[in-house]
């Protein structure tokens, strides 16, 4: 393999191999390549809806569990932040804390989905899913309700967040609705 680059490999198209215009392109990069192609094309989505938890979001997903919202919070700057870090992403540096945040914020970007991606979502249709900027200045994605007047938020309208389960047997994820 080595001579060769590789053009356009994401998921949805077919590897194009070209000269290389530089020495060391192919070789062990050019199979690199190719195994992450051979990788994508295995992957599938996954068709589950529960949440991937792990040590660093494990306090978010217990909170959620009890209706309640907590967020990483650097001590050193008084800033929240997300996703969540053993450390401060800000210059500081300083030590982390979870601590309640604030449920309120301001519709930044919504989607509306009228085809289901997601087998366990075929009967939600059409649902939303939305970039919501808390009070806090913290930015979540989040699953949308449709309001008592049946539509869905407007960017920079005031929403609120609760919690909720997405299936039957599923743990609560986050949910906005307008206020």
């Amino acid at each position: 393999m080595d001579g060769v680059r590789f053009e356009n490999l994401s998921p949805n198209c077919a590897a194009k191999v070209v000269p290389a215009r530089s020495p060391g392109v192919g070789g062990r990069c050019g199979q690199l390549l190719l195994e992450m192609r051979s990788f994508w094309n295995e992957v599938s989505m996954v068709e589950t809806l529960q949440p991937i938890r792990n040590l660093l979001n494990d306090p978010f997903w217990k909170a959620a569990k009890e209706g309640c919202l907590i967020m990483p919070y650097c001590l050193s700057s008084g800033r929240y932040f997300w996703p969540p870090s053993p450390v401060s992403p800000f210059r500081t540096g300083g030590v982390v804390e979870w601590r309640e945040a604030e449920t309120v914020g301001t519709l930044v970007s919504i989607v509306t989905y009228r085809r289901a991606f997601q087998e366990p979502l075929k009967d939600r249709l059409p649902y939303a899913v939305g970039l919501v900027e808390l009070v806090d200045q913290v930015r979540l994605l989040a699953h949308f309700a449709i309001s008592p007047a049946n539509r869905f938020p407007v960017m920079g309208e005031s929403v609120e967040i609760f919690f909720a389960a997405l299936e039957d047997d599923g743990e609560k994820v986050p949910h906005f609705r307008a206020l």
